[in-house]
């Protein structure tokens, strides 16, 4: 998954660059907040954000949730 494409994708969907785990916007996204950055990440990646008709990174990229999960860590998408 190329860097430039996984953040311009990530952008688009939840309007940041970035994502902290504690953040209001990651509560606002995600209603069950999990703990773990990893756990974050996976549920970044498979979620259909803004609206259900949004394809989620998963779909988008054709890549499993934990691979997707992992590439949002590697990038700092997700702190």
């Amino acid at each position: 998954m190329p860097e430039r494409a996984v953040r311009r994708e990530f952008q688009k969907r939840f309007g940041c660059d970035e994502l902290g785990i504690g953040s209001l916007r990651a509560q606002t996204i995600i209603s069950n907040l999990q703990t773990r950055g990893e756990d974050l990440a996976a549920d970044l990646a498979v979620i259909k954000y803004p609206s259900p008709t949004v394809t989620s990174l998963v779909e988008f990229f054709r890549v499993s949730q934990i691979a997707m999960g992992r590439r949002l860590i590697e990038l700092s998408l997700i702190y």
